[in-house]
């Protein structure tokens, strides 16, 4: 059921599985303070890459310290190779103190961490094998590694009695991004290939088929004529014959990118001990050792992602085939390992592929997820999951066994989403979606991402329905604190560290993400309609609609859905106002004959008849007849069933509204997420533009009284310019640039609340214009002290040392209010955050518009005041005026062209670091004295332009002005 507003209580310690996403009910009094200072396990997490050998205890203990301090609430180890862009990544030289991942002095450094974290009060979790594949391991032997079909197909000529040599089909590439060592050789992909070879089938078939296919009852199968040394002994008839040897070999897939030494065979997707091999030799190890030592910060893995390996057979595949499908697969085999071949007809062999890839994902389900699901209730783990489609699979169905999760990415304006957690939750019940957060191609990282432009990001994933974030990445640094920024994963991701310009300024920001994650944690979120059916290819668009859709999965449709009052309902609450039916698509005979029973029990169906022919050969031709008898019963005009709504080429936004009325939440071109709880509704709200946005929003809610709660800083406002009419609450919003926030209904409230009340303007009482004493630090090339006789970009000034700047300056005035009464200091523009005191108090911190603080009474004086502002920039300035200098390192330019050049910008490239500089490794003086900066990955050239600085102002004091009506 539906948990109470407001809301649940959470531990703020590290906790097993069991009970960190448990969130107890609490009394309604406790929801400001929850709200305000949200608890521990709704804090941002991070992706903690870790580069190869390149780690230490020291900078361990750094990094999580520094993250503590922050408000960040846990880690997620990423092993990764030295250096990993696209598509080469490459190891440095072995050096005094580096690290052999997967050697005893590694499983030593992340025991190290474990307790560090545990004494910070920090959560750990980790990539079940290094690299961002599913589950490899160095120790896995070639049998318990992914396996596919493949053949040799051999052409004969029919007549007479012979023994004929069938070639052994091939075994998988190597498949990963290619392993360089530049310092010694390059490429090694055979060290990894493994030779393992099972014949499952030997077929003929008449060469060439007729008319271009093959006729089923034509196929013959001499499995059992097959020697051991790949003979067969067969009087072919008259004709041309093509011999199919058909075997079950290696895939060869291994994890990617990785340390070469901890480079291993992909798991098999169908054999529960080879998964189970795994976990044995990395994680489990890892949490054995944790235990040992009483550390209670371990709580989870995670198998990443779906650029891994496809295994489509298994020893037992046949007869599972068999058993699920209900009729034998083998004489199809030849149309699945070459896709030209047809058998029957086009139609028939692609329902037979259907049927292939239906059973493949229930084996994957049962015996690979499910068996990790066990392994992480058997261990009171958390195990996360990606549900991505880059394998032919039922993910929404896959997603349900682990804690499932998207990834979202930066971009400059549409932005993406991947993955389908966020409809899986809905479908399961799981309130916690967990994403990799703010991954980003090189031309969106380069160092210059900051929290005001970070914002706009992850209001589109909380709109989606997410609420717990692991932003990649955060790089571990081994290095002394002199070397800034560091280490990077190659060129990936936001770049994210302890020596970040603004991190010691960032923890409003992620005290932000905590609060939206804590809200939209409340309650369930709301759904109009299911979809069906789904698909099993590669990412799929996502329809446009106006209306929230999710897309339903077999088991839910077929075990789960009942009808109650006209609504299809599931288990744990969640409701739908109707079932939509994809256009063109082919279902089941089951599945629609479970479609007519839940129509004729009161639900609304929306959808033109599906192909008279069902998705599947299961029970062929007789299901075929049974799909035509059903699609007359639903959609018969004489005769209708229930509540079947035709499209009639209508769209079905339409369709739909003419249903079951507007959507939840009309707002123009805003944003939504929508969660009810048992006493109110919620809504988060977000202006994904840099204008500012006025509108009328409509809410599927009446009785009950708007509130603003603001996860920016905690406040929370009654809502006074509201109506409520027919069932719905109309309400005037302002949202200024990427502005975002919480509509909350909670108090009930009369039926009509009058016409709209201005919303308060700002009077501006006084501009703190004239000179500002600024302090930049000489680290950085700055000039120590100087003064700016007005506010200015430092990007703009004529003295290199500000110019080229990175990092915080301190701006000071002293000046006389005019008028003691005013409540807010505004800063007019910021590059890229602020930290404000004034008279000695901390106003806060500033990250995002309007880039205003609030003074509390009695802190601002009739007479002299004194305002300080540490303003940090990002890296990227000091990165480029660095390349003004001579080079001191040897770099290499990994891709010249196509999308990732790993450039601060399309089309420029970008160069990592061949090997460690000896004078690095040696700690002996710089080359280039005047190179202020180290890092492993060059975004920057010399001509790269500038990006904005500082305090750009109008600094001024102002105070609300009364509503104007």
């Amino acid at each position: 059921m539906y948990s109470s507003l407001f809301f649940k209580r959470v531990v703020t310690r590290v906790l097993p599985m069991a009970i960190l996403y448990c969130l107890p009910t609490c009394a309604v009094g406790q929801a400001a303070d929850l709200f305000a200072t949200p608890p521990q396990a709704t804090k941002p997490k991070v992706l903690w890459e870790w580069a190869g050998g390149l780690l230490s205890k020291d900078g361990i203990a750094r990094d999580l310290q520094a993250l503590a301090q922050q408000g960040i609430g846990g880690v997620m180890i990423m092993q990764m190779p030295d250096q990993a862009p696209w598509p080469v990544t490459w190891s440095y030289r072995d050096y005094p103190g580096k690290v052999k991942v997967l050697s005893d002095e590694w499983f030593d450094i992340v025991n190290f961490a474990i307790g560090e974290a545990d004494r910070l009060g920090l959560t750990v979790e980790m990539f079940m094998c290094p690299g961002w594949n599913y589950a490899a391991s160095p120790k896995l032997p070639a049998d318990k590694g992914v396996k596919i079909l493949s053949h040799t197909k051999t052409t004969v000529t029919g007549g007479g009695g012979q023994v004929r040599s069938l070639p052994k089909p091939p075994v998988g590439n190597v498949s990963y991004w290619t392993i360089a060592s530049w310092h010694k050789d390059y490429g090694r992909e055979q060290e990894f290939k493994r030779d393992y070879h099972s014949d499952v089938a030997v077929l003929a078939t008449p060469h060439g088929g007729s008319g271009g296919s093959i006729e089923l009852a034509s196929v013959i199968d001499l499995t059992d004529r097959l020697d051991a040394e790949g003979n067969v002994s067969w009087s072919a008839p008259e004709g041309e014959w093509d011999i199919w040897r058909i075997s079950m070999v290696s895939g060869n897939h291994v994890n990617h990118p990785t340390p070469i030494e901890a480079i291993g065979l992909e798991s098999d997707r169908m054999d529960p001990l080879a998964i189970r091999q795994v976990f044995d030799d990395i994680v489990g190890r890892i949490h054995n050792e944790a235990k040992a030592k009483g550390y209670k910060a371990f709580i989870g893995f995670e198998t990443d992602s779906y650029e891994s390996g496809y295994q489509d057979f298994s020893p037992d595949f046949a007869q599972e085939f068999l058993k699920r499908r209900g009729y034998d697969c083998i004489p199809w085999l030849p149309a699945w390992t070459d896709r030209h071949v047809i058998i029957e007809s086009e139609q028939l062999t692609s329902r037979f592929k259907m049927d292939m890839m239906r059973t493949i994902s229930e084996l994957w389900s049962e015996r690979f997820f499910g068996t990790l699901a066990a392994i992480a209730k058997e261990n009171d783990l958390v195990w996360k999951i990606e549900p991505y489609f880059g394998v032919p699979l039922d993910w929404r169905t896959i997603a349900q066994q682990g804690q499932s999760g998207n990834e979202f990415w930066v971009t400059d304006n549409e932005l993406k989403m991947v993955g389908a957690a966020h409809e899986a939750a809905i479908l399961y019940g799981q309130n916690v979606i967990w994403a990799e957060a703010f991954t980003a191609e090189p031309q969106y990282a380069a160092w210059k991402n900051s929290p005001h432009n970070l914002k706009r990001v992850a209001d589109f994933a909380y709109s989606k329905g997410i609420n717990d974030f692991y932003m990649h990445g955060f790089h571990q640094n081994s290095f002394p604190d002199e070397y800034q920024p560091g280490v990077t994963m190659g060129y990936w991701g936001t770049n994210l560290s302890r020596h970040l310009t603004w991190w010691p300024f960032s923890s409003g920001w992620h005290t932000y993400l905590a609060r939206c994650a804590y809200m939209l944690r409340q309650g369930v979120p709301v759904a109009d309609a299911l979809v069906y059916p789904g698909t099993m290819e590669r990412i799929p668009g996502e329809p446009t609609s106006k209306y929230r859709l999710v897309t339903v999965t077999d088991d839910v449709l077929m075990d789960k859905l009942t009808v109650v009052d006209g609504q299809l309902s599931l288990p744990h609450g969640q409701r739908f106002q109707a079932l939509i039916l994809n256009e063109g698509i082919s279902l089941r005979h089951d599945a629609l004959r479970r479609i007519k029973e839940l129509v004729k029990q009161g639900a609304t169906l929306i959808g033109n008849p599906p192909p008279p022919y069902s998705a599947s050969l299961t029970g062929y031709p007789e299901s075929d007849n049974e799909v035509r008898k059903l699609i007359g019963e639903i959609w018969d005009g004489l005769h209708p069933l229930g509540k079947v709504v035709p499209l009639k080429g209508a769209h079905r936004d339409s369709v739909l509204s003419a249903q079951i009325g507007m959507p939840d939440f009309v707002g123009g071109e805003l944003l939504s997420a929508h969660r009810r709880l048992d006493d109110g509704e919620l809504f988060f709200i977000t202006n994904q533009y840099s204008d500012l946005v006025v509108t009328n929003a409509s809410f599927d809610v009446a009785g009950l009284k708007p509130e603003w709660w603001n996860p920016v800083d905690g406040t929370i406002k009654a809502m006074t310019g509201y109506s409520q009419t027919n069932g719905r609450t109309v309400l005037e919003l302002t949202l200024g640039a990427y502005e975002s926030g919480f509509v909350v209904f909670r108090k009930k409230t009369a039926a009509d609340a009058g016409p709209y009340a201005a919303a308060k303007a700002q009077q501006t009482l006084q501009t703190l214009s004239g000179p500002w004493q600024v302090s930049f630090d000489t680290r950085w090339g700055g000039p120590g002290r100087t003064e700016f006789q007005a506010l200015e970009d430092w990007s703009k000034n004529s003295d290199p040392g500000i110019h080229y700047y990175s990092g915080t300056a301190i701006y000071r005035k002293t000046f006389d209010a005019v008028d003691a009464n005013a409540s807010i200091l505004d800063l007019g523009a910021v590059h890229d955050i602020a930290e404000v005191t004034l008279n000695g108090k901390s106003l806060g911190t500033v990250w995002c518009a309007p880039w205003q603080v609030t003074i509390p009474k009695g802190i601002l004086k009739k007479g002299r005041n004194m305002l300080e502002i540490r303003v940090a920039n990002s890296w990227a300035n000091r990165l480029i005026g660095d390349e003004q200098e001579p080079e001191d390192s040897e770099l290499i330019v990994v891709n010249e062209t196509g999308d990732r050049t790993g450039g601060y910008t399309a089309g420029v490239v970008g160069r990592g670091l061949k090997d460690l500089p000896d004078w690095l490794v040696n700690r002996t003086p710089r080359p280039s004295a005047n190179r202020k900066t180290f890092t492993t990955w060059r975004y920057y050239n010399r001509e790269a332009p500038l990006v904005k600085s500082g305090l750009l102002g109008p600094v001024s004091l102002r105070k609300q002005s009364p509503a104007q009506n």
